[in-house]
């Protein structure tokens, strides 16, 4: 197994290729390309960044990737019954996140100067021209991709990489597992246990699937004397109370997966998991901040070993 780390995007990323370590010395160095190009095109911290220019003029004629981007953008807004919101600039700025994010540099800046109000609504906020490539936003509106373009870029990769050898991408926490090892085996996957972030909660198996996990674990910070976070309510246009400190999904894609885990994390224990129950192709594990852990039924065909309450103690 030949494996690379770099950082790209604002978080640690990882390969694995199965294959040998000349066809992968070649393929992580194309791999690392992609991502410096993809955090170049897409950074909110770049002010010449594709998307910091649209955001600066409020129109542009986008590139092909962006395009796309938009477009599964659109498809997670409704997926997610509109918790997932790319609209959300405003609100992510307002409650302290206005700098790339390092462990040991929480965001720091003065109280926002108007109350937190929910988002406008992804239909009336940007008009699209799919001729053209043309993007409009609405006045006063600002994107922020980051919340899908990392799970998009670890499928893309996957996607790509797949067709030399059996890969896996970590893309910061957002997983692409391609076809099974050259053994037959699924690759193993371990999901951090939020209370111990030095430790796997557990292992789960997957194949030509993506893992994400969403959670107000990390990062964290106090904004006059109130607990924030980087996940944002789009109904309330604040980072989001909720019982839940992570969720993890197993989906077809790691941007389902993505936009599922953050949904339930807005929506809390009980609304989440009702809004899973009506979504049986996500397999998902809710910890909650008091130690409680909640899945899905059809998650624990993923389980690589037996899980009880002790695990996150």
């Amino acid at each position: 197994m030949e494996i690379a780390h770099f950082r790209a995007m604002g978080s640690q990323m990882g390969i694995w290729l199965d294959c040998s370590p000349a066809i992968a010395t070649s393929l992580f160095a194309q791999a690392q390309t992609w991502f410096e190009n993809w955090n170049a095109r897409f950074s909110r911290f770049s002010p010449t960044s594709e998307l910091s220019l649209l955001n600066a003029q409020g129109h542009a004629v986008v590139s092909d990737e962006f395009w796309q981007v938009l477009e599964i953008a659109d498809q997670a807004v409704r997926e997610s019954d509109g918790l997932f919101n790319p609209l959300v600039l405003n609100a992510v700025q307002a409650v302290g996140y206005q700098s790339s994010w390092s462990p040991n540099h929480a965001p720091i800046h003065l109280a926002p100067s108007q109350p937190a109000a929910p988002l406008v609504a992804w239909e009336r906020g940007i008009h699209r021209d799919p001729k053209t490539q043309e993007v409009w936003l609405a006045e006063g509106q600002a994107l922020d991709l980051g919340g899908i373009v990392k799970s998009w870029a670890a499928d893309t990769a996957c996607q790509r990489l797949t067709a030399f050898a059996p890969c896996l991408v970590n893309a910061g926490g957002d997983i692409a597992a391609g076809r099974v090892l050259q053994n037959g085996s699924w690759w193993p996957v371990g999901l951090v246990n939020p209370f111990q972030p030095e430790k796997d909660l557990l292992m789960v198996a997957v194949s030509r699937q993506g893992v994400a996990t969403s959670g107000r674990d990390l990062r964290q910070w106090q904004l006059n004397g109130a607990a924030k976070h980087h996940i944002i309510d789009p109904r309330t246009g604040d980072s989001a109370a909720t019982d839940i400190l992570s969720v993890s999904v197993v989906a077809d894609t790691t941007r389902q997966a993505e936009t599922a885990a953050r949904s339930v994390l807005i929506l809390g224990s009980q609304a989440g998991m009702a809004w899973l129950s009506r979504k049986p192709h996500l397999a998902a594990l809710v910890v909650l901040a008091d130690s409680t852990i909640l899945m899905t039924e059809n998650f624990r065909a993923h389980l690589l070993q037996t899980l009880t309450q002790e695990t996150v103690l």
